[in-house]
C-alpha cells in the first residue's frame, strides 16, 4: 500500500529532567492527486499578560492531504504532529480542526514567550514562525533583594533590588522621611 503522506520524525533526548533537543522531518512522499500547494493565513504574533491563557493559530489554505507540525523553535522543542500532542507540558493543549491547528497554552510564564513554528509537511517543507509576547507586573526576587538594613549615621550601606518583568522595569529608591539619597552604582 502507498504512503500519500508520511510522517517521519527523530528525537534525540538529552536527559526528560533536564532538556530535550529534538530534530524534525516532515516530508511528503507523495503528492498525487493534490494540485494546489499549501498556504499558510493568519499566522501572527501575539502578547499575553502572564497567567492567562495564549492561542497560537496556524490557517493553511489548500491543506488536503499534508499535515500540521508546531514546534517550539527557541528551544529546539516537538510539540505536536498532526492531531497528537507530543510535549507533556500539561498546560498545553492541541485544537485541530480542519485546515487550522491552534496551541493553546494555559497559565502562561515568561519562560514561555520566545519564538514558535507552525510547519507544512510539503517538500520542500513550508514553515511560518511566530513569537510568544508575554508581559506582566514586576516582580522583585526577595532571596536576591536586600531586607532591612540598619547601620550608624554617616556610613555607607549597599541596598539590592532585583525585579524582573517584560518590559523591563524601573527601579526608584526613596527614603520614608522624605530626604534625597545618595546614589552610587557599581554598574
Amino acid at each position: 500500500m502507498m504512503c500519500r503522506t508520511c510522517l517521519a520524525f527523530t528525537f534525540l533526548l538529552a536527559s526528560a529532567a533536564v532538556t530535550s533537543f529534538a530534530q524534525v522531518s516532515l516530508h511528503e512522499t507523495d503528492t498525487a492527486g493534490n494540485s494546489e500547494t499549501p498556504e499558510f493565513v493568519d499566522v501572527s504574533n501575539i502578547t499575553v499578560p502572564v497567567g492567562r491563557s495564549a492561542t497560537l493559530k496556524c490557517t493553511v489554505r489548500n491543506l488536503g492531504s499534508h499535515r500540521i507540525g508546531w514546534l517550539e523553535a527557541d528551544k529546539s522543542v516537538i510539540l505536536a504532529i498532526d492531531s497528537t500532542l507530543i510535549t507533556r507540558n500539561r498546560r498545553v493543549f492541541l485544537m485541530r480542526k480542519n485546515d487550522s491547528s491552534n496551541l493553546l497554552i494555559h497559565d502562561v510564564k515568561y519562560s514561555d514567550a520566545g519564538r514558535y513554528v507552525c510547519q507544512i509537511n510539503t517538500s520542500p517543507m513550508k514553515i511560518q514562525e511566530m513569537f510568544l509576547h508575554v508581559v506582566g507586573p514586576p516582580e522583585i526576587d526577595q532571596t536576591l533583594t536586600s531586607s532591612d538594613t540598619r547601620t550608624d549615621y554617616g556610613t555607607s550601606v549597599a541596598l539590592r533590588c532585583v525585579a524582573r518583568a517584560i518590559p523591563e522595569p524601573t527601579i526608584t529608591w526613596r527614603r520614608e522621611d522624605g530626604e534625597d539619597i545618595l546614589i552610587k552604582s557599581n554598574n
